[in-house]
């Protein structure tokens, strides 16, 4: 029941950024809660080895970077530069 409330946190604060941005029409720094969930919603096979290579970091790094169990701003920066222009994968189907 904690991780479904969760999800709907997350969901929720990514409406409201959007909303934020919106309003304001002014590019303003993403939080990395919202790259984080974004990053999840569209992350496809290969992703991460293209993260360690753009970055330099070893994959298993960047996937624990991207699960949320460690901290680095370029790794999660990367992979959202790369997944941010896709269609979610809940989407395609």
């Amino acid at each position: 029941m904690v991780k479904e409330n969760h999800r709907i946190t997350q969901k929720s604060s990514i409406y409201l950024y959007y909303k934020l941005i919106k309003n304001k029409k002014v590019m303003t720094r993403v939080p990395k809660l919202i790259k984080m969930t974004i990053i999840a919603s569209r992350k496809r096979r290969g992703d991460v080895t293209k993260v360690a290579d753009n970055t330099g970091y070893s994959v298993s790094h960047c996937s624990r970077v991207i699960r949320g169990q460690r901290n680095n701003d370029s790794i999660l920066s990367e992979a959202y530069r790369i997944t941010r222009r896709r269609v979610k994968n809940s989407d395609k189907a």
